[in-house]
């Protein structure tokens, strides 16, 4: 859906890789890229890109899908990978896997960054370079979101944006930009809306998700507008979600009679498949029993038993137990006291 026959302007931007937990996510998105950092050396070393149907240097998924957003050629953009600051690891671990010894997997930190965005720094000394960046520095370059906005607002930019924005990841042109975990950035907000503007330095989003973790509709309108939906960055959208909100409400009412609250499961899933719809072609979603391109069974485990063991805590532990309870349970109520007061 992205590549396309003609030089025409796409529709949407992005995609959805919604595979349930644990069935390669990571690996898909690093292959992607990866195959995307190898088009544009091929693109570099074709002498020419017209015809490209005959082209020996194009491979053949791309001779019959030649152009990206209208182009005929690629830009050797940098891969922008932003993640939670616990799997940057385990990214830097898959690219190096998929990558070729010859591009760069950056993990620049706050410490270094001056020399990192430097003109002899590693982002524009190196080609066919990916960035792997925490959730956390994704939105430090604004201030607050304007009141009574909409969903796709841009936040209130810093006093300094300006004059330094180069040095950021939003002076950036991205050939990609690929955020893992994205239901960490469905609520309406700071991390919405930061994301929603990073996005759009990107020919290409890889928008990530388990689906499991996707507990309503307001949840897959911000998977869409991630993915750049234009439905989802309309007006009309805001409508449907308000009528979805009343009808919600209103099934709730029914929960009592029934006991199993059968009504507002059937509001929900007409809601779903409503929304579903909007998502034609843009979703890659496999789950356990899914089938791989032979007809082969995706995941091929032996069985498991079940052992049931009794664990028997030392005396020692049977101590510790307690009193980290106790610790964690003073810590929460300190910062519940801390957030009343700040909302007084």
């Amino acid at each position: 859906m992205n590549f396309s026959p003609q030089a025409s302007k796409r529709v949407c931007p992005g995609m959805l890789i919604a595979n349930d937990v644990g069935l390669g996510k990571t690996f898909q998105a690093a292959a992607l890229i990866a195959f995307l950092c190898e088009l544009v050396t091929r693109h570099d070393l074709a002498p020419t890109l017209e015809s490209p149907a005959t082209n020996m240097y194009l491979p053949p998924i791309i001779k019959s899908r030649p152009y990206l957003d209208g182009n005929l050629k690629l830009p050797d953009g940098a891969h922008l990978i932003v993640v939670p600051g616990t799997l940057i690891e385990q990214w830097y671990n898959e690219l190096r896997i998929v990558f070729k010894p010859r591009h760069e997997v950056a993990k620049s930190k706050k410490s270094d960054i001056g020399d990192f965005w430097a003109a002899s720094g590693p982002f524009y000394k190196s080609k066919q370079k990916a960035l792997l960046k925490d959730f956390a520095r994704l939105y430090l370059s604004f201030g607050t979101i304007p009141r009574d906005t909409m969903p796709w607002t841009h936040p209130n930019k810093r006093h300094d944006y300006d004059t330094n924005v180069k040095k950021t990841l939003y002076g950036q042109q991205y050939l990609t930009v690929t955020i893992d975990e994205a239901q960490a950035f469905r609520n309406v907000g700071m991390k919405h809306s930061s994301a929603l503007v990073i996005l759009e330095s990107a020919m290409l989003r890889i928008i990530m998700t388990a689906t499991l973790l996707q507990t309503s509709t307001k949840d897959l309108a911000a998977m869409g507008r991630l993915i750049g939906i234009p439905h989802f960055l309309s007006e009309d959208a805001l409508h449907e979600e308000r009528a979805d909100t009343t009808a919600i409400r209103k099934a709730k009412g029914f929960e009592v009679d029934d006991g199993e609250g059968e009504e507002l499961r059937q509001v929900q899933s007409e809601m779903a498949l409503h929304m579903q719809k909007k998502f034609q072609g843009r979703i890659i979603s496999r789950k356990s029993s899914s089938k791989d391109w032979k007809g082969e069974a995706l995941i091929t485990l032996p069985g498991y038993d079940d052992v049931l063991l009794v664990v028997n805590p030392t005396a020692r532990e049977m101590e510790i137990i307690p009193n980290t309870l106790t610790i964690q349970r003073n810590r929460a109520y300190s910062r519940l006291c801390d957030y009343s007061s700040s909302t007084n």
